[in-house]
């Protein structure tokens, strides 16, 4: 069956220490010519044992595995909801707490909640492909849980990731972060902002600040 034993090819981030995160978010960047699968692991141990987050655009393919003494074991799986086009830019995103596991793709849940791993709590992360050429993986970012907590500022760009998850920006770039502005000549006045491609943006207007707000342009 195409849809499991997906051993594939794959590397992982091989420090002692990392075999103990528990809680972390980890982001990658992902772009591929191919329509095979393409992936990452985390709850790394060994060989044997780890757990995978698989996406294959060819088989309409998104699925969550753990492996334990060498046994495959499906977490989540759903078919025939294409995750991406080749050639796609991806940033996948998967936040671990312990034995729970949410993933996204370009900001959208892959599944359709938590995913419980129950076999694994801990371990270190990888970048998995499975008959995929031509891959490539970058930007890769591990952090503490809490240092994405809604209230702090992981990049330091003055913007709260709850405020950059609204924008559609990037909490981990410092150089991305939602900016509007205004220029005016002649009674004439423009008003412009840095858009995303996932967001929607309007613009409300009133004539004093105790009367009613109008959207005068939006999608």
């Amino acid at each position: 069956d195409s849809l499991i034993r997906r051993r594939g090819t794959y590397v992982y981030w091989d420090c002692p220490s990392a075999r103990g995160w528990s809680q972390y978010v980890f982001q990658v960047r992902i772009k591929t010519p191919d329509d095979d699968g393409i992936g990452i692991l985390f709850h790394h141990q060994d060989v044997s044992n780890y757990c995978k987050v698989d996406l294959d655009s060819q088989r309409g393919l998104r699925a969550a595995y753990a492996v334990v003494n060498g046994e495959e074991y499906v977490l989540a799986l759903r078919t025939n909801q294409c995750p991406y086009l080749p050639n796609m830019n991806l940033l996948l995103i998967v936040r671990v707490d312990g034995n729970v596991m949410e993933a996204s793709l370009n900001g959208l849940p892959l599944f359709d909640g938590p995913v419980t791993t129950t076999l694994q709590s801990a371990g270190t992360i990888g970048l998995y492909c499975w008959g995929s050429a031509g891959v490539d993986f970058s930007d890769i970012l591990v952090v503490p849980l809490n240092a994405v907590e809604p209230d702090n500022d992981l990049d330091g760009d003055g913007q709260t990731n709850a405020e950059e998850f609204l924008a559609g920006t990037d909490p981990y770039d410092p150089g991305d972060w939602f900016r509007c502005w205004i220029e005016g000549d002649d009674g004439a006045m423009r008003i412009g902002w840095r858009s995303t491609s996932n967001r929607a943006f309007y613009v409300w207007h009133a004539a004093a600040l105790t009367e009613a707000f109008t959207n005068i342009a939006g999608p």
